[in-house]
């Protein structure tokens, strides 16, 4: 590509050498003279010495050069050749020449000048005639490196400027030479049958600055049509990337089979799972003036177009956090549209609607929040060696889960509403329809003493476990957990916890939690202060002795790839862990999990429990992942309900299926006791 000034006119602005026109019948002779000179090469009999293509050239124009009558002597290499054929071409050169009126040495001017200044392009030193695969391989070389010199059809000339010139220029450095298409092009007919400009000021003629700028300007639009066609590509992918299949941008929640899904897009939404935060989506804002309208009344319009506030947290740019608050109505709340406020402007927020369209903000304001036992649909691949809001830490904090957790991409992500293809009706599997997602680079540090409040197991997952379901006379599970179709790549899980935390700072804030909670449910018992009846103790006494549950259990400690703990009405399916190294101070230890149990579901034949179903719930829920074997042994170890009073009536069963435990380059796993690390299949 060129990007130099036009030669022509540069030329004429600093005073260099006019542009010489020959006219044709000298060019032609010129071009008779080399064709010749090129024929004799075929015509020397097996028996004319040894004349070479460099000795049959350098003879030419010696014979041209001092002959101008039609009894010429032929001169090569110093001696004079008397083979009738080739001196009576040389006479027939001479007279061509006499006849045209042109002398031999004007027409040697040019080739002169090619010669001379133009290295790798002359007949002597031109590598198109030196090489033996350009007579072999292109029948044309020789007749175009002729036609160079001015003989020929203008199509001849034309593969001449190819074959010839490019050819050389290309033997040196792959470039097509300005040094180059002068020699080619001095004294040669173009393609339109116009005499080319010959230039004598040992500079590039005009002719090949034109078809180099024609060759840059093709090259130009070539590279110009790649760069639209890749930047159509990428604009392309950024759609589909930020589409995903869903209904439109900016969604962030999706309700399937009465469900609300929560659509994970990026790092931040997916460690914000278990914090409860905001769920927030597109908000859009307008200009909007206090107009009067026809009717006489005064009200807010919009007077520009709308713009994004927030992207929504599906869609969020890769430095960007969470909004995690609601979005308002407009900035100015106070400010009424009355005659006294005309003209006046405010601005206006909108939510998106499913349709796409702006709607209230409310749309906005999902309502959701990124609990532990919300449900999700992981739609994009999400790299978690990045976070945004905490750049200097990229460890990941293992989560506690009891909801349903799908991993779908959509196999069409610029088709709308294509995403739901992956998920079945229901709302608990995926089809054939999803594809796979991809979290990679999943690093778990646990260190220091565990905090028994918040979290059992270690790994991706702590714990995947169903809710529980406390009633007056059963003790069930509320429906089972589903995670489904997740890869996880290049995972290093390291536990060095072997303690716990004091209780009494982990009670004081569950306490603080609980109080206004507890204090809500009426009725006659005090739950915050007070000894609650059929307990024998206070609040703090139970928190106390749900912990204390869980510091007795060894699986606490248990650590997985994909999961410390699966316990109780779980699936996990359709999952594979990839590039996993897994290390454990303590026991449990597995690539995939770590520690695996079903549960048993309880029929409770006495009327003890009461009036405390609802405040144990409520406590319950602040210790996440307590399971059904928890909960009955705390109640039997506070004596609150006897062996005779619990009749098992089903177990829950995990399940695994499909892929499941797939574990695809295992890497150390070390500990005081190794769980099976086999494909498929892990068994504590």
């Amino acid at each position: 590509m060129r990007f130099g000034l036009d030669r022509r006119k540069d030329r004429s602005k600093n005073g260099a050498k006019p542009q010489h026109f020959r006219t044709l019948n000298r060019r032609k002779t010129i071009a008779s003279l080399v064709a010749a000179a090129l024929s004799l090469t075929c015509a020397i009999p097996a028996q004319a010495q040894d004349i070479t293509m460099n000795t049959v050239t350098n003879s030419t124009v010696s014979t041209v050069n001092s002959t101008v009558s039609s009894n010429v002597t032929v001169i090569s290499d110093g001696k004079v050749v008397t083979d009738n054929t080739i001196v009576s071409a040389a006479n027939e050169i001479a007279k061509n020449a006499a006849k045209n009126g042109t002398t031999a040495d004007s027409g040697t001017n040019s080739t002169s000048s090619a010669s001379d200044n133009a290295s790798g392009v002359t007949f002597k030193q031109n590598s198109a005639f030196q090489s033996d695969s350009a007579f072999s391989n292109d029948s044309s070389a020789l007749t175009g490196a002729a036609d160079t010199a001015g003989e020929g059809s203008d199509q001849s000339a034309a593969a001449a400027d190819s074959s010839a010139s490019d050819s050389t220029a290309s033997s040196t450095d792959g470039k097509k030479t300005d040094t180059a298409d002068s020699a080619t092009n001095a004294g040669k007919s173009d393609v339109t049958g116009k005499t080319d400009a010959t230039d004598t000021d040992d500079k590039s003629d005009g002719t090949a600055d034109d078809k180099n700028a024609d060759d840059t300007a093709a090259d130009d639009a070539t590279a110009a049509d790649d760069a639209s066609s890749d930047a159509a590509d990428a604009t392309a992918q950024a759609a589909a990337s930020t589409l995903g299949g869903r209904d439109f941008e900016g969604q962030v929640t999706k309700t399937i089979n009465g469900k609300t899904y929560i659509l994970i897009g990026n790092e931040q939404q997916l460690r914000a799972i278990g914090s409860d935060k905001k769920v927030i989506g597109r908000v859009m804002r307008t200009t909007q003036t206090c107009v009067r309208n026809k009717f006489l009344d005064y009200e807010w319009q919009d007077t520009s177009e709308a713009t994004v506030e927030y992207e929504g947290d599906a869609d969020l740019a890769s430095d960007a956090t969470l909004r995690a608050k609601d979005a308002d109505d407009n900035n100015s709340p106070l400010l009424a549209c009355t005659a006294l406020t005309i003209s006046q402007k405010r601005t206006k927020y909108y939510g998106v609607s499913d349709d796409g369209v702006l709607t209230d903000v409310k749309a906005a304001n999902t309502g959701a929040t990124y609990t532990s036992t919300a449900n999700y649909i992981i739609f994009r691949d999400i790299d978690l060696s990045k976070n945004a809001a905490e750049k200097s830490n990229t460890n990941w904090a293992p989560l506690m889960f009891q909801a349903i957790m799908l991993g779908a991409k959509s196999q069409s992500p610029d088709t709308a509403r294509s995403l739901w293809d992956g998920v079945n009706d229901k709302g608990d599997a995926v089809t054939d329809k999803a594809d796979r997602p991809v979290i990679s680079n999943v690093t778990v540090r646990q260190t220091g003493a565990m905090d028994q409040s918040k979290q059992s197991g270690v790994g991706f997952f702590a714990t995947i476990s169903n809710k529980i379901s406390l009633t007056s006379n059963s003790i069930a599970s509320t429906g089972e957990t589903v995670v489904s179709n997740l890869h996880l790549q290049n995972v290093d899980v390291k536990n060095e916890s072997d303690s716990f935390q004091e209780q009494g700072t982990l009670v004081g804030g569950l306490l603080k939690l609980l109080g206004t909670v507890l204090g809500g449910l009426g009725g006659v018992i005090d739950w915050v202060t007070g000894i609650i009846p059929g307990l024998g103790t206070n609040l703090e006494g139970v928190l106390k002795g749900l912990l204390n549950i869980r510091e007795e259990d060894p699986s606490t400690f248990a650590t997985g790839g994909f999961a410390g703990r699966i316990d109780g009405e779980v699936t996990v399916s359709g999952c594979v862990v990839e590039d996993v190294t897994v290390s454990n101070v303590k026991g449990m230890t597995g690539g995939f999990v770590g520690y695996v149990t079903g549960e048993t579901q309880y029929e409770i034949i006495t009327k003890t429990l009461g009036n405390l179903v609802d405040g144990l719930a409520k406590i319950l829920d602040t210790i996440p992942g307590l399971g059904l074997g928890d909960l009955v042994k705390w109640l039997l170890n506070g004596k609150v309900l006897g062996i005779g009073n619990l009749l098992p009536i089903g177990y829950y069963n995990r399940v695994f299926a499909s892929l499941c435990g797939e574990v695809v380059g295992l890497g150390v796993v070390a500990g005081a006791f190794v769980c099976a690390g086999m494909r498929g299949a892990f068994f504590c």
